[in-house]
C-alpha cells in the first residue's frame, strides 16, 4: 500500500473545518473513537488518496485494522464509507 493509514499525522486547512467537523460528528455517532481529531481527519483524507490510486475498499479496511490494533473490521468499514462520503469527490 502506497501510504499508511493510521489515525496519526494531523494536518488540515482552516477552510475545511466545517466538513471536518461533520465527519468527526458522524464518526462519534457511529461509535468510532479517535485520540486526535486532526489525525482522524487526515486518515479520512488519506482514504481518498488511496482510492484514487486504485486501492479497494476491502484493502483499505484491512489496512486500517492492521495499522490500528483494536479497530474492529466493522468500524474500519464504516470509517472508510464516511471518509469516502466526506472527502472523495464522486465517491
Amino acid at each position: 500500500m502506497a501510504a499508511a493509514i493510521a489515525l496519526a499525522a494531523p494536518a488540515r486547512a482552516d477552510d475545511q473545518a466545517l466538513p471536518d467537523q461533520a465527519f468527526l460528528a458522524d464518526l462519534d455517532n457511529a461509535g468510532i473513537h479517535y485520540q486526535d481529531s486532526g489525525q482522524a481527519v487526515t486518515a479520512g483524507q488519506t482514504v481518498c488518496s488511496l482510492k484514487a490510486n486504485g486501492v479497494t475498499d476491502d484493502d483499505l479496511v484491512s489496512h486500517l485494522t492492521d495499522q490500528n490494533p483494536g479497530f474492529a473490521q466493522e468500524k474500519a468499514a464504516k470509517f472508510t464509507t464516511l471518509a469516502t462520503n466526506y472527502y472523495c469527490p464522486g465517491g
